[in-house]
């Protein structure tokens, strides 16, 4: 906003409507460049003995006075002062001073640099940013915000009372895991899936009526995303196909009973011919750790498209003895080839959904290890040993695994048996490691390596 000085009068001898070339200081005040600073914006106004007048604000320089006119005697423009003597002065223009207080009662005064205004506290302002220092313990109530930028002094707390809150916006507070779909530790592609509850994208099952091939896509994902899980159905006539994830108990206790949302980014798959209809849901179970029972309500119905992503979104209240929710995604009757494209699956407490939580891809996978992890093993030796190993798993598990074969190669050696037990003796530690006990019947040094897995799935 321009600047003021009292007591600030000169005499011009500009003519025109050009910049002012500012003379001495008329009896009683002072010039412009002793009230203010080279390039310094001012009000000011000029008038003559001919009844001319101009009120306006410019740029100080060394005796000079830019000028850009506010009001002026001609119909608002420049005027074009025909001399010899202009008076020109500091003044503060109407439309600088605070607006008629009248009727305002609970508006704040605004600018918009040169104007003055009341502006009202309901409604929306386009991205305004607010600075300055709330007292301490002191409540202030702002406008409706849209795209704000609020800072706090003094260590005071700015919290939204409608959209995302803090807590939304914190870490961790997607209780989905592999919601990017980025772990797949059991395979990029399983084929021919004909069992119901079989993990295909880490912690993410399937149901289905029919036979489906799983693969981890990479190819076009949506924008921010690098991974998507696909479901392709195979079978003729198959009714229906739901990837779930069970989420842990521990993990949804503080979601008892709140206002929580769910959100997805879905596709049908390229061929798909038959039923583009789907939907968002999520299930629940009374019993800790258990699977899904009912579903919460009647989901979010979906129509999906093949050829573009979108964003899907569900709000619900979980009810108060949902102990296991079950983020749901389902297609229904499908001919073959029709499927589902997945990923950025969210649910967070609020009735908002906010712009999907990326962690870090290390920090993904170990959360997907708690329940389900691939162990390497090798083994080194010469003649006929009987010899067991600790395995330590890469985090703690959720609870005592069940653990499948090894499947061994043998590097070198002349070996005429090698047989392997995993966990049998002795107990071992079952959350954190395990033993293998492998024996050795050979003429030659012989070396092998293998793996096998541990799952505490729900």
């Amino acid at each position: 906003m321009p600047k003021l000085a009292d007591r600030v009068q000169v005499t011009s001898t500009t003519t025109g409507t050009g910049t002012f070339a500012l003379g001495s200081a008329t009896t009683g005040f002072r010039t412009f460049n002793a009230a203010f600073t080279n390039g310094d914006i001012v009000y000011y106004a000029a008038e003559d003995s001919s009844g001319n007048w101009e009120v306006g604000y410019g740029a100080v320089g060394t005796a000079t006075l830019t000028r850009t006119v506010i009001e002026s005697s001609n119909a608002n423009a420049l005027v074009p002062f025909p001399g010899p003597t202009t008076t020109v002065f500091c003044t503060a223009p109407a439309q600088s001073l605070p607006a008629d207080q009248t009727s305002n009662s609970g508006k704040y005064l605004t600018t918009d640099g040169t104007t003055t205004s009341w502006a009202t506290t309901t409604g929306s302002l386009a991205s305004p940013t607010i600075t300055g220092t709330v007292a301490g313990g002191a409540t202030y109530t702002s406008p409706t915000l849209t795209g704000a930028s609020i800072t706090a002094a003094n260590s005071n707390t700015v919290e939204a009372t409608s959209g995302p809150t803090s807590t939304q916006l914190a870490g961790n507070r997607n209780k989905v895991i592999n919601g990017a779909m980025q772990v797949s530790q059991r395979g990029t592609s399983i084929a021919a899936i004909s069992t119901d509850f079989t993990y295909t994208a880490d912690r993410w099952a399937i149901t289905r009526g029919g036979t489906i091939n799983y693969t981890q896509g990479t190819s076009s994902p949506p924008t921010g995303f690098q991974c998507y899980a696909q479901y392709i159905n195979q079978s003729a006539g198959n009714p229906f196909l739901s990837a779930i994830q069970v989420i842990e108990s521990v993990n949804t206790y503080d979601l008892i009973g709140q206002t929580v949302t769910l959100s997805a980014w879905i596709k049908a798959a390229a061929n798909t011919s038959g039923s583009t209809a789907a939907s968002l849901n999520c299930g629940y179970a009374t019993t800790a750790d258990a699977r899904l029972t009912a579903f919460v309500g009647a989901g979010q119905s979906l129509t999906l498209s093949s050829s573009s992503w979108a964003r899907y979104t569900y709000t619900f209240t979980v009810p108060s003895n949902a102990l296991t929710l079950s983020p749901t995604i389902s297609l229904g009757t499908m001919a073959v080839g029709d499927g589902l494209l997945i990923t950025g699956v969210q649910l967070e407490k609020g009735a908002t959904a906010t712009p999907f939580e990326n962690r870090l891809y290390g920090a993904e996978l170990a959360l997907c290890q708690r329940y389900y992890a691939s162990i390497y093993i090798g083994f080194d030796a010469v003649g006929n040993i009987y010899a067991a190993q600790g395995v330590t798993y890469p985090v703690p598990m959720r609870a005592s695994p069940t653990y499948s074969a090894i499947t061994y190669t043998l590097v070198s050696g002349n070996v005429s048996s090698v047989g392997f037990d995993i966990g049998s003796f002795p107990a071992g530690r079952p959350l954190t490691g395990t033993t293998v006990q492998w024996g050795l019947s050979s003429i030659l040094r012989a070396y092998a390596f293998g793996d096998f897995s541990v799952t505490a799935e729900l």
